[in-house]
């Protein structure tokens, strides 16, 4: 995936730059360094190198390599953990050759699979005129096994800097890229890709003196960057391929590319109207519901006359009849097909336009055809958009590729490479990334606006920045390197720097505006076409913003207890170590990192907050990605291992069309349901587990736009996690009770119907219900948002969250007589929960309203949930009394009270019991962080009730989905609740001081 962090520099393609950019383009770095303001102290045995002037660039600095006569040099980095196994490799790096002295020069880079000199692993080697590819079986210092070796061809290595590529992907292929051409290429299976070293040996045979530079006789390296790449559904470049995977390959053969000896590729020869047929099954059928691209290179100049055309089809199944959709080109057409019955059957034709004079050139063509979920068909050649149409009779999934040719010539089949034919050469179909498309859309939106709204405030200005660097600088965006872009970019940053420059760093700026502007900066430092000196006025306006954020922020203090804002604090910092160098930022994001993992819980993956209240679904979007971004840049093991043991989080407390409950989140977080927040988070947990529940739903919700900068990141994710070996799909479970650690508690879903029962720290109800509807994606069809006993206070008239006193379970806010005692149970197609807790104010006071003693028993199961809550009177007419709330939410769904039953959506309550003689529906005030009025249902008095010691007030509730609950329930005693729903009765025994248990007939 195209990294954000990826230098713009060391990117090149074999083929002209097209507007729909390859999916493969786009990596997730694994390491990168560009040595500008870095030292070498985290390599081993780096005395015989050292960071210099660039030569071409006095405001840049390089890695050099000294060398002496006949002098060997290595060097070599290690990283914390081995990371990214089976998965494809590509190392970018920059030379120059241009100081080497004679011609007794050669640089070998190698990616090793583990920390000991004794590693294996693969790489190459670059000399003057030759180009090799080595099998690494001991390490660094071993002497290399040759698999491959060529003579460079004259030109290709140039002067000044040049740009190697070397590609390891996971079946085996090896190739190595000199300036966008590909030199040399192998496949060797010994070895799965994995990324535990990298290592540099350069030997130069020179009078030159170590260390003596920018003159002395060196080889310059610049900009090295490791990324994982993407895996490709199918991709056959035919230099070392045979065409056993082929099917009716007889007619075609494998030849020498007429216009690269060193080159090989597919041809088609043709005869008198010769039609020629070949297809290939791809080896891992994917990407059903995802966006595709087909890119191949074709070659028609020895094709004879005009009379040649040549379709290729995207098939959806393994047999030659299976349908898809495809295109042709002519000599002067280009054609959009249909193809409902496979290769070589008749073809039914969308679309057809002339193709305009001079899209196709002397030699190789590219020619990339996009088949989008949406329908959307389109063929780019030469990074020319010639055809668009629709085709929606089909999904997109890929399972064959086939081409069906057509030649009108007098030359003889396998008469090559002098005979008439077509050839074919770099072949693959892939899997489009789908946020790439909603990162460019923004890149657009901020293209559109003035520079007035692009700079209104800090927020928009960090935005604008931010598309606008990653337009520029991203191989995904439809803007690579486009100048305009670049002008509109510096010209913003421009007019941002006077407000920061003049803004106090303690009061100014804001916390969410550092991360888009530090990226911005990022990206724009890594890239080719901004003076240093314009890069160093962005960088010193910043620089106290960063000092204050890492001096003020409460790290060393509370780290991990606010796991949202950690984990966003703890990119930024590690963001700023990139480009101030300052390893202070560095360990600081460290230690907020590690706070986070003692707030989390692993049982069903979530970061608790505040105090130790439990974990808020909206703010594990957030704790997922920015984690997730700190990794991406640090590779810390600890972040990784607190998003790979929150697996469970999304498939459990989300609902399948992506809606979260928010009744267990403590009280002043529950009032802003839908979950909100980053919607695309599940990506970057499906990168590093592979959970089959987790890719259904980033799947899912990558189908929702969503505007905001952290949608790179999951891009990056996206790719990174689409290996060989990602696993198929699989929908949440649906149906299951479980006990949540996280949140005290169980949870439970059937279908599109779910409920929490919550006993943890902080949480304003016991209970909540949703009926979740995929028509209101991330939304609800109905939501119980909260059920509870509240203690209001005569001549208060307001009744919001204030001034209301509600269940707060919490022992830690004192004074209190009486902690609250919790018990939960989970049985066979059930779960109960009980406490005994002292109603206390929530935050205009702490303290706790010990008139009452309240008590909540709730059984779930699968179709209905039923509860029973109540105060019972400490003293004689207490001066608060009690009243029941039922509140609803969000009110975006019809509500209604007909009698004891009410309705949200679909959503059914029902009162069985009450000691309240009066029931109100209506809007309720607005709580903390909301901004609309929710429905709320109150069981309240007509008058003040005469109230003694031991006196006992409350209701029973029930709900189910979809059609009023017909349960029936009551208080046998103190300690027992009967209820009773369809034909089973359950018996729910709660001693004060003891665990709940469950009997039922």
């Amino acid at each position: 995936m195209i990294p954000i962090t990826m230098n713009a520099r060391v990117f090149f393609y074999c083929c002209c730059a097209p507007l729909f950019l390859l999916p493969s383009s786009a990596q997730t770095v694994l390491y990168s360094n560009g040595f500008e303001t870095g030292s070498l102290s985290d390599w081993i045995n780096p005395s015989g190198l050292f960071i210099a002037v660039d030569p071409t660039d006095s405001s840049n600095h390089v890695m050099s390599t000294p060398g002496a006569n006949s002098r060997t040099t290595t060097i070599r980095k290690t990283f914390s953990s081995q990371d990214i196994l089976n998965h494809s490799l590509r190392l970018n790096v920059r030379m120059n050759a241009d100081y080497v002295g004679d011609s007794s020069w050669n640089a070998n880079w190698m990616l090793l699979t583990a920390a000991s000199s004794t590693a294996t692993g693969y790489g190459f080697m670059l000399g003057r005129s030759t180009v090799k590819i080595w099998k690494v079986t001991n390490g660094f210092s071993s002497n290399f096994t040759e698999i491959a070796s060529s003579t460079l061809s004259a030109g290709i290595l140039q002067a000044g800097w040049n740009d190697l590529q070397f590609d390891w992907a996971a079946e085996g292929s090896l190739r190595l890229y000199v300036n966008g051409t590909q030199v040399l290429s192998a496949i060797d299976t010994t070895y799965q890709p994995s990324l535990y070293q990298i290592s540099e040996r350069a030997f130069l045979n020179n009078s030159g003196t170590a260390g003596q530079a920018p003159s002395g006789r060196v080889i310059y390296y610049d900009n090295l960057v490791v990324t994982a790449m993407n895996v490709p559904l199918c991709e056959s470049d035919f230099e070392s391929d045979n065409l056993n995977d082929w099917l009716n390959e007889s007619s075609y053969v494998t030849a020498v590319d007429r216009l690269n000896a060193a080159n090989k590729a597919l041809s088609t020869p043709g005869g008198n109207s010769r039609t020629t047929i070949l297809r290939r099954a791809v080896s891992s059928p994917d990407a059903s519901g995802h966006d595709l691209q087909l890119t191949l290179r074709f070659n028609k100049d020895a094709a004879g006359d005009s009379s040649w055309n040549t379709s290729w089809l995207v098939l959806t199944g393994n047999q030659s009849s299976s349908p898809g959709y495809g295109f042709n080109i002519s000599q002067t057409t280009v054609k959009l097909w249909r193809a409902d019955q496979g290769i070589g059957s008749a073809f039914t034709q969308l679309t057809t336009a002339t193709l305009a004079s001079g899209i196709l050139q002397p030699g190789w063509n590219t020619a990339q055809f996009i088949w989008r979920v949406s329908g959307s068909l389109k063929l780019v050649i030469n990074g020319t958009l010639v055809l668009s149409g629709t085709g929606r009779t089909y999904a997109p999934a890929c399972a064959q590729i086939g081409t069906v040719s057509f030649l009108n010539n007098s030359a003889t089949a396998g008469q090559t490479p002098s005979g008439r034919v077509l050839y074919f050469d770099d072949i693959s179909v892939e899997v489009i990334n789908p946020y790439w498309a909603m990162c460019n859309s923004s890149v657009a939106r901020v293209l559109a606006m003035t520079d007035a709204q692009r700079t209104a405030d800090h927020s928009a200005g960090g935005d604008a920045v931010f598309w606008l660097a990653w337009g520029y600088t991203s191989p995904a965006s439809d803007y690579y390197h486009n100048p305009a872009l670049l002008s509109t970019c510096v010209a913003t940053w421009n007019l941002l720097v006077p407000s920061y420059n003049a803004a106090n760093p303690a009061t100014a700026g804001d916390f969410w505006n550092y991360m888009p502007m530090l990226e911005s900066l990022w990206m724009m430092m890594q890239s080719d076409g901004v003076d240093y000196t314009i890069l160093a006025s962005w960088k010193n306006a910043l620089l106290p913003y960063m000092q204050n954020e890492y001096e003020n922020y409460n790290s060393l203090s509370t780290a991990g207890s606010y796991p949202n804002a950690d984990a966003q604090h703890a990119a930024i910092m590690y963001l700023a170590y990139l480009i101030y160098g300052d390893t202070n930022y560095k360990y600081n994001a460290a230690l907020n990192v590690s706070g986070m993992a003692n707030y989390f819980k692993p049982t069903l993956g979530g970061w608790h907050y505040y105090r130790g209240s439990t974990p808020i679904s909206m703010y594990h979007s957030f704790e997922a990605m920015f984690l997730g971004r700190y990794y991406q840049l640090s590779r810390d093991p600890v972040a990784s291992a607190q998003l790979i043991q929150s697996a469970n989080f999304y498939p459990y407390v989300y609902t399948c069309d992506g809606a979260a409950e928010f009744s267990s989140a403590p009280w002043w977080k529950q009032t802003w349901a839908p979950a909100g927040g980053a919607i695309h988070s599940a990506e970057i947990v499906t990168w590093l587990t592979q959970d089959p529940h987790n890719r259904w739903y980033a799947n899912f919700r990558s189908k929702t736009s969503d505007r905001f900068y952290w949608n790179t990141y999951s891009g990056q994710a996206w790719d990174a996690g689409r290996g060989t070996d990602t696993p198929d799909p699989e929908p949440f479970p649906d149906n299951f009770i479980v006990a949540d650690d996280s949140i005290v508690g169980v949870r439970g879903r059937n279908g599109s119907f779910s409920w929490v029962g919550c006993l943890g720290k902080k949480a304003l109800s016991v209970v909540g219900c949703l009926l979740s509807n995929s028509a209101y994606s991330n939304g609800y069809d109905g939501y119980i948002q909260m059920a509870h006993i509240g203690i209001t206070v005569p001549g208060v008239t307001n009744t919001n969250y204030y001034n209301q006193f509600r269940l707060i379970a919490d022992p830690t806010r004192e004074p209190t007589t009486v902690s609250p005692t919790i018990s939960r149970v989970t049985g066979d197609g059930y779960a109960a929960v009980a406490i005994n807790y002292v109603p206390q104010r929530m935050y205009s006071s702490l303290t706790a309203y010990n008139d009452w003693i309240a008590t909540e028993v709730w059984l779930f199961t699968p179709n209905c949930v039923v509860g029973g809550l109540r105060v019972t009177a400490q003293s004689d007419n207490p001066t608060a009394v009690p009243q029941g709330i039922v509140r609803m939410g969000p009110s975006s769904r019809p509500y209604a009270l007909n009698g004891n039953t009410f309705n949200v959506g679909n959503l059914y309550g029902t009162i069985l019991a009450s000691d309240f003689p009066a029931y109100s529906l209506g809007l309720g005030s607005p709580d903390y962080g909301e901004t609309d009025q929710r429905p709320e249902l109150r069981l309240s008095w007509t008058s003040t009730p005469n109230i003694s010691s031991g006196q006992k007030f409350g209701y029973i509730v029930a709900f189910s989905p979809n059609t009023p609950p017909t349960a029936t329930a009551q208080w046998i005693n103190d300690t027992t609740f009967q209820i009773q729903t369809g034909t089973t009765t359950y018996w729910l025994q709660f001693p004060i001081l003891g665990a709940v248990t469950v009997t039922h007939n």
